[in-house]
């Protein structure tokens, strides 16, 4: 059998981005069916540090997934629908002594699972609600607009930049290391033509892909202090 050589896509992962979608994901839903989650999102960190998700959740109405009509509307609407459920368990009303909320309103858990189920994913936030979902280019027209420098976050938990940077590390990463996904496949074709040449080039990539990936991982400490991120986040 003639040997078929692996595609990036065909696992949903992009050979410019890695694990991250081809384009900036969307910064809002575009229906306005869904502006009574969008419109807690744009005040999101006001209304957590004011005590006020709960109540706001509490009154918004159960709304369907029929009318999200993308992959990146669902990759939206999984991400700030976890922010909006770790935000509501945690979040008190203005009472100190208020515990950890124990269940979810159907406002936001009959979405959310119906969302990660569709993306088969469980409902619960994770690295592709913080970092793989979650960011923006500043400058569109840099040199590289996916170096760390150039890249923002859309949302967070407490606004503060040890934060934003923390999701920011590992998103550049990814980016990066797209090189070292396509250096595999690289490598996997070279291997199946008995091509020593281009599995060595593609192993130097390897390496230098991730070399990339810890330079980066190294600059966690310029803006994300372990007090505030063990403490504060």
């Amino acid at each position: 059998m003639a040997y078929a050589p692996l595609r990036l896509e065909d696992y949903d992962i992009s050979p410019t981005h890695g694990f991250l979608p081809s384009e900036p994901p969307l910064r809002r839903l575009p229906d306005p069916y869904y502006a009574p989650w969008e419109d807690v999102m744009d005040r999101f960190n006001q209304y957590l540090l004011a005590h006020h998700i709960r109540r706001l959740v509490r009154k918004m109405p159960v709304l369907g997934t029929d009318k999200l009509a993308t992959q990146a509307e669902y990759r939206r609407a999984f991400s700030i629908l976890s922010f909006m459920a770790h935000a509501f368990v945690w979040g008190r009303n203005g009472a100190i002594s208020e515990p950890a909320a124990e269940f979810l309103p159907a406002s936001i858990s009959v979405p959310w699972v119906a969302v990660a189920e569709f993306l088969q994913l469980n409902p619960v936030i994770c690295c592709a609600a913080v970092c793989h979902w979650n960011w923006q280019v500043l400058d569109e027209e840099a040199a590289d607009p996916m170096d760390i420098d150039n890249l923002g976050t859309i949302h967070t938990f407490s606004g503060s930049l040890d934060e934003s940077w923390f999701y920011l590390v590992t998103t550049a990463i990814e980016a990066k290391c797209a090189r070292g996904l396509n250096a595999i496949l690289a490598a996997t074709v070279g291997a199946e033509q008995d091509d020593i040449q281009q599995v060595t080039l593609a192993l130097h990539q390897i390496a230098y892909s991730l070399g990339e990936a810890n330079e980066i991982l190294e600059r966690m400490y310029e803006r994300c202090d372990p007090y505030v991120f063990y403490w504060k986040i």
